[in-house]
């Protein structure tokens, strides 16, 4: 055989019929070697079945995760849902913009996960008793462990629907009924957590807003003040009304002097001026001529309260300010009485925010590992692994016939053996 055919041998091209050829003869290798390790997969699911599960050299025990479903009720939500202005200002007021439901959620969460509540469950579950603590040092180290340990088994799950108040949280341990009343004894302390912080919430509220309730108080009383005064100083209850019935008395006055005048010339042409008829006509003349002065200009008589006609605008913008200053001052006040009411109501019936709705029950079932699954997709991967070793057998068995590859492999070995004489002479 010459490097031309050596060449072509080396380049010669993979078929099917290979293919199939290799699964032909080491059809037996391919059978064996997954019946051999799908029994050794078999045989180690077995042994963490059957061994304790607190042994710890069983690393996949049987384990249970029992859960408790718990709602976040908005408080004094049917309440505030009549008012959307009332309601709006409460959220301002508790958080800022944020959702109440979602803030208690994540309030409940802070506290799950804090060192307050782990800290009593592993006290009153002497989860420390069993190792073998010799100082201070190592209390701190292994009560850390076991909170971390905590952290990983406690899980939170938060409804994803919008709008929706429920949650669950489980607990995952390898004992049922341990593994029920560790979780049940943990929501008992998170429930109690719970209400000591929102009623404090609610107690802060309250107070923040009865001091803004006196202030507005203060404020509404100083507005009703100032309004009181300018009325009896003007002599104005209603100014829009006043003003539109003195600005008509004054034009029916004018209206009745000219009138007399031009009766006054009449009577003149006739009568001489000191006749009766012309001097009462006079008069009377000059009384509405003084009375619409006065309207104008202000009456002498203080007992009299008339506007005067100059001072209309500037009094009724004055009126205009003192009057919406005191209904704003009224309408803040309105709305805080109805919050602090509100909150009242919110403080008496607090309770009922954090609700356990299903609470933790002892599990029959195991919740995992899936032993069958395992054993099936390990019986899978046994068989494609038992397929990729046939073909490097079958490739390692041809390369006595392909002087090429041969020539390659014993160049890889020599390297390695090059390797190995070096270290030996250093």
């Amino acid at each position: 055989m010459n490097n031309s055919d050596i060449s072509k041998q080396g380049k010669k091209r993979i078929s099917l019929f290979d293919i199939v050829s290799i699964f032909v003869n080491q059809r037996w290798f391919i059978v064996y070697a997954t019946i051999i390790i799908s029994v050794l997969i078999f045989l180690f699911v077995f042994i963490t079945k059957i061994m304790p599960p607190d042994w710890p050299v069983n690393i996949m025990p049987d384990y249970y995760n029992p859960q408790v479903v718990i709602n976040i009720q908005e408080p004094g939500s049917s309440i505030l849902g009549k008012n959307t202005s009332a309601s709006a200002i409460t959220s301002m007021l508790a958080s800022g913009g944020v959702s109440t439901t979602n803030r208690y959620i994540e309030l409940t969460e802070v506290i799950l996960r804090g060192n307050t509540v782990k800290d009593r469950l592993i006290d009153e579950f002497h989860l420390l008793d069993d190792l073998d603590i010799q100082s201070k040092q190592e209390s701190y180290e292994a009560r850390k462990g076991i909170r971390e340990d905590l952290d990983r088994q406690f899980h939170m799950n938060v409804s994803k629907n919008v709008g929706s108040t429920l949650f669950s949280i489980s607990y995952r341990d390898i004992k049922a009924e341990f593994s029920m009343q560790f979780l049940n004894r943990a929501i008992e302390l998170v429930e109690t957590r719970f209400k000591e912080l929102t009623s404090g919430q609610v107690m802060r509220r309250k107070a923040f807003i009865e001091d803004r309730l006196q202030a507005a108080e203060a404020d509404l009383l100083k507005a009703q003040d100032r309004m009181i005064r300018f009325q009896v100083t003007h002599g104005i209850l209603d100014i829009s009304n006043q003003a539109r019935e003195q600005t008509n008395l004054i034009a029916d006055l004018s209206e009745e002097v000219i009138k007399d005048e031009l009766e006054l010339e009449t009577l003149l042409e006739y009568l001489p001026e000191n006749s009766s008829k012309v001097v009462l006509s006079k008069n009377e003349i000059t009384k509405k001529k003084k009375l619409l002065k006065e309207l104008k200009k202000g009456f002498t008589d203080s007992t009299v309260n008339v506007i005067p006609e100059n001072q209309i605008p500037s009094l009724t913008t004055e009126y205009f300010n003192l009057k919406s200053e005191m209904d704003v001052q009224a309408r803040i006040y309105s709305t805080l009485r109805e919050q602090y009411e509100l909150v009242k109501i919110e403080e008496n019936d607090n309770s009922q925010i954090f609700q356990i709705i299903e609470p933790a029950e002892e599990l029959k079932l195991k919740s995992g590992p899936y032993r069958g699954r395992m054993c099936l997709f390990g019986a899978g991967a046994a068989f494609f692994f038992a397929i990729a070793m046939a073909f490097a057998r079958e490739y390692f068995r041809s390369l006595k016939k392909n002087p090429v590859e041969a020539g390659k492999w014993e160049d890889i070995k020599s390297q390695f053996k090059w390797k190995k004489k070096d270290k030996r002479n250093r």
